[in-house]
């Protein structure tokens, strides 16, 4: 393997970057001599860029395009796509022995397969909540359906394409939902920006901290730490908590009443590095999505939890869906529950689930995230039965 070429096409400004810059790392040390180049927005490759150890700049580098959600699928958004493409990086494409997309695109992805390409390129499409719009409502006017979401990565798996999901249980729901796409479906660990992996623990001390990371959506469950947070202020005579949003304000719950939070809802996403002082002055992150977005669907602050070692506070939902995090989690049906478990709590319990989290996050080293990476894209890891675990529900 001697060029690859990364494209993100979708996801701008430092959206997603734990994740792209994850993958760059991943790839480069699974393909310790390939030239690695990422297509992507300025900011984010900026970021990636100033990540990486010296000896990899010699070898990764970034080339900027124009990064933006499809508004339709017509042949004039292939169209619009395709030119970009040739326009940023047109050599780059023709030459690479793989492509890999960051994010899925229909158009893109027709785009691509419209141009001339070496017959021998492997491509690689990742997926984060894209597959729910593959399990959603699609357009029965035939030129929107050609380079849909489920089209296009219809045609490029019959050419060989493999799907990358970023969680077990969604690779599970393949076998129920697109049993069609059986054998292109591949289930890869999220991968982890190096520098952001801590190693020191936490103890448990007063104030306790306890937070929910990303947007202050009502379908992350921003409500349910709401009522935890006035369960709380009503039954702890001690004060022993402070609540906080640690993300941009989403229009979802523009209306809630956020007084009794320490920090409140940005009125823009916040950069990176201060996102990451927040999350280290956490205890706990809340994780109590309440939407179907999560079934289909990698969480970042999960990852940033597990990144950050700080044990979670879950819904018994959640634990359906990532059965394997219950070791550092406090889970419960409903909010009351969880402050019962919370006043309870002794710092030796606290320190278990921290330690939980070291033994946990072994799945996601970089050494075995690369040999897993070299494995599927040389074929000889299939999307079988033995990869593919029970459907879980719920």
């Amino acid at each position: 393997m001697k060029k690859i070429l990364i494209i993100e096409p979708t996801l701008a400004n430092t959206i997603h970057f734990p994740f792209n810059c994850g993958i760059v790392q991943t790839i480069a040390q699974a393909f310790p001599s390939a030239e690695i180049i990422f297509l992507g927005e300025r900011q984010q490759g900026e970021m990636i860029l100033a990540e990486l150890q010296n000896d990899l700049l010699d070898r990764i580098r970034v080339i900027t395009w124009k990064v933006y959600k499809d508004r339709d699928t017509l042949p004039t958004n292939i169209i619009k796509r395709a030119f970009y493409l040739i326009q940023s990086a047109f050599f780059d494409l023709m030459n690479a022995d793989m492509i890999v997309f960051a994010s899925a695109s229909g158009p893109c992805i027709s785009a691509l397969r419209a141009l001339p390409r070496r017959k021998s390129q492997k491509l690689q499409i990742f997926m984060h909540g894209d597959y729910n719009e593959l399990l959603g409502w699609r357009s029965k006017n035939p030129f929107r359906k050609f380079a849909d979401l489920y089209s296009s990565l219809k045609k490029a798996s019959a050419a060989g394409a493999q799907i990358m999901v970023l969680e077990e249980h969604i690779q599970s729901k393949t076998c129920q939902d697109l049993p069609e796409f059986l054998d292109s479906f591949h289930y890869f660990p999220h991968p982890r920006v190096q520098r952001e992996i801590l190693q020191s623990r936490k103890y448990l001390s007063n104030p306790i901290n306890i937070g929910l990371a990303g947007g202050a959506s009502v379908d992350k469950g921003i409500s349910q730490l709401l009522e935890l947070s006035k369960i709380i202020s009503l039954t702890d005579n001690r004060n022993r908590f402070r609540f906080h949003a640690i993300g941009a304000e989403h229009p979802s719950s523009k209306t809630e009443n956020f007084s009794r939070f320490e920090t409140k809802p940005a009125n823009q996403q916040i950069e990176r590095s201060e996102f990451l002082n927040l999350l280290d002055r956490m205890h706990f992150l809340f994780f109590w999505p309440t939407g179907t977005y999560y079934d289909n669907a990698s969480s970042g602050a999960l990852h940033d939890a597990i990144n950050r070692k700080i044990p979670i506070i879950a819904s018994s939902r959640v634990i359906k869906m990532f059965p394997e995090v219950a070791a550092f989690s406090i889970t419960a049906d409903c909010p009351s529950q969880i402050a019962e478990t919370l006043y309870k709590l002794t710092p030796e319990e606290y320190q278990n689930l921290q330690l939980s989290i070291f033994e946990y996050e072994k799945r996601y080293n970089l050494n075995e995230l690369a040999q897993r990476y070299r494995t599927i894209t040389s074929n000889s890891l299939k999307s079988s039965n033995l990869e593919i675990k029970p459907t879980q529900q719920v």
